[in-house]
């Protein structure tokens, strides 16, 4: 589906957020099925989801994090903060992708990093954007959003690779 087609007019920012995290926990539970000794798969699955997660952080950064700092400039900045430690989990991931065990390690991690963000937009962010935010911006944020994460994928020459996770509709399951 081409950008301009995604997401639905009644989106909003934070729905097409919850729909990319959801695709990317998705992919987290499709490296915990893989068959142990599907070293290869492993390996890719381990690429595509520091890939997923680096177009999602990267989209909130373009995106949803100047709008909060227009709103909360403290609020954006521990948003920043905590986005290094992604960044630091993602490198040790790569760093250790020929080696099994400290991959698991670094991608557990991440896993953990990865659900304290999505607690931490469910409780505080979301509820932050949509109290503080106009209504009005948030289907034109949505869009925006939605292009940033298929720029992102197309531009890293991935887009097929990520096929599984881009989300083609809010309500897929």
């Amino acid at each position: 589906m081409e950008p301009a087609e995604y997401p639905p007019e009644a989106a909003t920012l934070v729905d097409v957020l919850r729909a990319d995290q959801a695709l990317i926990g998705k992919l987290f539970q499709q490296y915990r099925d893989a068959a142990k000794d599907s070293e290869l798969e492993r390996q890719e699955l381990a690429h595509t989801i520091c890939a997923a997660v680096t177009y999602h952080r990267k989209a909130e950064r373009e995106i949803l994090y100047p709008e909060i700092r227009r709103a909360s400039a403290i609020l954006a900045s521990a948003l920043e903060y905590a986005d290094l430690e992604v960044s630091r989990c993602i490198a040790d991931v790569r760093a250790n992708s020929a080696n099994n065990r400290r991959r698991g390690l670094a991608l557990m991690r991440l896993y953990d990093l990865s659900q304290r963000g999505m607690q931490t937009h469910e409780s505080i962010v979301f509820p932050f954007v949509q109290w503080r935010l106009p209504a009005a911006s948030m289907p034109r944020l949505a869009t925006e959003c939605a292009r940033c994460l298929a720029r992102l994928r197309h531009a890293e020459g991935r887009a097929a690779n990520l096929e599984t996770f881009a989300p083609h509709a809010l309500g897929a399951p």
